[in-house]
């Protein structure tokens, strides 16, 4: 329960984006930021990672102050260790009894588009997406031995 208050709270309040101007004309905006990011297929990754990260670069449009356009590149590493068993093959010929470190690491690249609405003076929300291609890796270590794949994907970010 710790972890989990732990990682929402510096979710909510390390990343939020505040501006301390009253005008809010901007016309760059450079963002650095640190990631914490949990496996979806849950078969081969079970654990939630702090090791990540983010770059992202957005241009306002001259003629519209609330739309910004960019392109941004994230990083994630994720490391798993499975405790050693017995496999075997499904027609029971063979059985190999070891251990695995499962590792995954992720490099996607997007543009985006964000959408900022009306806000006070010291916050303004804003809505985005982000679309483009990913690159994975995925690597499976026992014993001395290793098995490892790497692909490329679709990637949306809301």
């Amino acid at each position: 329960m710790k972890k989990i208050f732990i990682i929402i709270f510096i979710s909510v309040f390390c990343f939020i984006n505040v501006n301390a101007q009253k005008n809010w004309h901007l016309d760059n905006v450079m963002m650095l930021n640190w990631q914490i990011a949990t496996p979806l297929n849950a078969d081969y990754l079970k654990e939630t990672t702090v090791s990540g990260g983010n770059f992202e670069y957005r241009k306002f449009l001259k003629n519209k102050q609330n739309i910004s356009v960019g392109i941004g590149i994230s990083w994630n590493s994720f490391e798993q260790y499975i405790p050693p068993k017995v496999y075997e093959k499904p027609d029971g010929s063979a059985a190999i009894y070891t251990d695995f470190v499962h590792q995954v690491y992720t490099l996607p690249i997007y543009a985006n588009a964000h959408y900022y609405f009306e806000g006070g003076d010291k916050l303004k929300p804003y809505a985005g997406i982000g679309l483009g291609g990913q690159y994975a890796e995925q690597s499976a270590y026992y014993n001395i031995f290793v098995s490892e794949d790497n692909n490329w994907g679709f990637v949306a970010r809301p």
